[in-house]
């Protein structure tokens, strides 16, 4: 039990200082740790982002923000929007929104995700408008930076740094024409 501990502090002592592959190492086991790298990730290494969410979910199942946050790893690796990464990644959304239905992230991406169901797609988009109406907002401007939005709206950090980290988009999210 105390070689096990041990591994556990020592893990967390790299969490703590954000150096997540070492947690990893000393740790493979904390789906925080997993977690933590890949939605750090998502702007650099979709790939390895998507494989270390799969890890999160695999290790545990009964956290639904990190359907939400797989679901987005997959939207951004899906090659074609009609590819096997794309029927995931609506799988895991609607897994997310089942277990967590009043985020207006999961309805805003399930409204992505599920752009060839115009009729689910529209419904969802007018849920998270009407959850967090400062989505509608962000998506309006393409020059607006996270820390911009952020800074200037007290907005949901999740929301804002989803979309954008400085100047670049990094999922391919489409701007609602009005």
């Amino acid at each position: 039990a105390s070689t096990a501990f041990s591994f556990s502090l020592t893990g967390h002592y790299f969490y703590s200082q954000k150096n997540y592959d070492a947690a990893i190492k000393y740790d493979p086991y904390h789906s925080l740790y997993y977690f933590m790298r890949g939605a750090s990730m998502l702007h650099r290494d979709t790939k390895q982002a998507e494989k270390d969410l799969a890890k999160v979910v695999e290790l545990s199942p009964n956290i639904s923000y990190t359907y939400g946050f797989l679901a987005a790893a997959q939207l951004a690796n899906s090659q074609t929007g009609e590819d096997e990464k794309m029927s995931c990644a609506a799988k895991n959304i609607g897994l997310a929104i089942k277990y967590d239905g009043g985020d207006a992230y999961w309805y805003m991406l399930s409204s992505i995700i599920n752009f060839d169901k115009p009729v689910l797609a529209a419904h969802h988009r007018e849920k998270a408008f009407k959850r967090n109406p400062e989505i509608e907002y962000l998506l309006a401007d393409p020059n607006l930076t996270a820390s911009e939005y952020i800074g200037a709206k007290h907005s949901d950090v999740r929301i804002s740094s989803f979309y954008r980290r400085g100047p670049k988009i990094y999922l391919p999210l489409p701007y609602i024409a009005q």
